[in-house]
């Protein structure tokens, strides 16, 4: 799917225009009447630059070597980079002073309300915007979207989860995969347990989102900061969500605390809900035997959906402080990042990390839909809520209702759930973040 950006225009997020970043030069001349074009190759640039480029320490080898590229093939001969460690998930609270802090940097989807708070994030040019607006998912786009204005660089949608199975017990009936009713009742059969980890806020808050609750956020004139939000899990929707979630929790045959562990006999777990980032330790200990797919359905009341999820992307940001207004500098920055997130780039990446791509003609090619973790990962992209900005008391507020159901003695009652429920929205509601 597509999505048309509106042209940028936030003053408070810097746009500017790109200056010479194009790879070639050439002249035309007139031969026999025809006109011909040649060739001169890379324009090459003057400029003397030291960069700070951040991103995990385990793809570092890897932006190295693509960075590296883009600058030899461009031109930019007295250009020069260092690596900084640091994990998506740490830009926001691991950077302290931007003014010396990297310029290009890897971070994760809901970390981007603190890195323009910070003044980190600057507006991608709208020429490249457009282009990816083109080439990448609708969700892909909106992560990297903050109001009207495209902020940063999508180059990963792989931070979500799906359903891990052991092959050998769901043998001859797969088709048991595609409820919770029948998992349950394989894993059972198999003296298995299901594990769901509701008591972690990333797949709970998403479950109470299964039958159409949700929230909205509201962001100021300026985009700096949420103004308001609005949430509905205190109607029917959210209720039965409640109604699914006490259902899961209170079956002996679910293991609903907040332990993972790979689908196996050993763990005593027949399907597990877990993200990518575990695939390579679960295929360690089941090999071929190892199963993905998305998440089943629930039934609850007798009306059927399919679960909800958390669906995060990795984003590259562009810092423009330290470049104190360069517009050459800050130019090759955002082209650095625009190729970073480039088809070619995200195709490499696939084949280096398994990295699940947002780019739509990436996800498309044979060996991407062949692995069956990014497959669930894109099958499950339907039912899943971009991580983008967040209440505050989002990761908070289904605490005291887990505690509720784990703590009772038998089913709550509907208008025990109902005021649940209404306890998560108004903490939803709330912009003064709850203590811990």
């Amino acid at each position: 799917m597509k999505k048309a950006l509106k042209t940028m225009s936030l003053a408070s997020l810097c746009l500017f225009a790109l200056v010479g970043c194009d790879n070639t030069t050439s002249s035309t001349t007139t031969v026999g009447g025809e006109s011909t074009s040649t060739s001169t190759g890379p324009t090459i640039h003057e400029e003397t630059f030291h960069l700070k480029i951040a991103g995990p320490e385990a793809q570092s080898t890897f932006i190295k070597e693509q960075i590296q590229t883009y600058l030899d093939d461009n031109g930019w001969e007295n250009v020069t980079f260092e690596m900084m460690d640091l994990g998506e998930d740490k830009a926001d609270t691991n950077i302290t002073d931007w003014t010396t802090g990297p310029e290009i940097y890897a971070f994760a989807s809901d970390k981007m309300l603190n890195l323009v708070k910070a003044n980190a994030l600057n507006a991608v040019p709208t020429r490249y915007a457009s282009q990816m607006a083109d080439d990448m998912t609708e969700g892909a786009i909106g992560a990297g979207t903050l109001g009207d204005n495209m902020v940063a660089y999508p180059y990963a949608g792989d931070n979500g989860y799906f359903l891990y199975y052991d092959k050998a017990i769901f043998e001859g009936q797969e088709e048991k995969l595609e409820t919770v009713e029948g998992i349950i009742e394989v894993c059972a059969a198999a003296k298995r347990q299901f594990c769901y980890p509701l008591k972690t806020q990333f797949y709970s808050m998403a479950m109470l989102q299964t039958f159409g609750a949700s929230y909205t956020i509201t962001m100021n004139a300026d985009q700096s900061d949420i103004a308001s939000v609005t949430a509905t899990y205190d109607e029917e929707a959210g209720v039965r969500a409640g109604k699914g979630m006490m259902q899961l929790i209170q079956n002996s045959n679910v293991l609903a605390t907040d332990k993972q562990a790979a689908p196996s006999e050993g763990n005593g777990i027949g399907a597990v809900v877990d993200g990518s980032w575990n695939a390579a330790a679960y295929e360690e200990i089941l090999g071929e035997d190892l199963g993905a797919c998305k998440l089943p359905t629930i039934t609850v009341d007798g009306q059927t959906a399919n679960l909800t999820s958390f669906l995060g992307y990795k984003l590259y940001g562009v810092n423009a402080q330290p470049a104190k207004g360069d517009s050459t500098r800050i130019g090759l920055l955002h082209s650095i990042a625009n190729y970073l997130a480039s088809e070619e780039v995200q195709s490499a990446r696939f084949d280096a990390f398994s990295t699940a791509p947002t780019n739509v003609n990436v996800s498309e090619m044979d060996k991407v839909t062949s692995n069956q973790y990014v497959k669930a990962i894109n099958d499950q992209a339907e039912f899943a809520i971009p991580q983008t900005i967040t209440p505050p008391n989002l990761w908070s507020a289904p605490d005291a209702f887990y505690a509720q159901i784990t703590e009772a003695t038998g089913p709550l009652t509907d208008e025990q759930i109902q005021a649940a429920m209404t306890v998560i929205n108004n903490n939803l509601e709330s912009l003064t973040t709850s203590a811990e």
